[in-house]
């Protein structure tokens, strides 16, 4: 799942230096990947610390980054 995350977030990274169309929702798949190994972390392993709660802060904000990119670019998209 690391690999994955890792993965992931490389894509992403590339997908917005190309400036390719609706990265923002790759952006939203990464966050929910992100906090989703958070979770399943958290119940294998069964102790809550700082770290996998500001893990899961981190994946809310990314999250949270590519939904208000994606109202900001399809607002942009209607205006055109």
């Amino acid at each position: 799942m690391l690999l994955l995350n890792g993965i992931l977030s490389l894509m992403v990274t590339l997908f917005m230096l190309i400036r390719m169309k609706e990265y923002q929702e790759w952006k939203i798949i990464q966050g929910i990947v992100f906090i989703g190994w958070v979770l399943v972390e958290f119940f294998l392993i069964q102790e809550a610390n700082t770290l996998k709660i500001s893990y899961l802060i981190l994946g809310g904000a990314i999250l949270l980054g590519g939904i208000i990119l994606g109202r900001s670019s399809s607002d942009e998209r209607g205006n055109n």
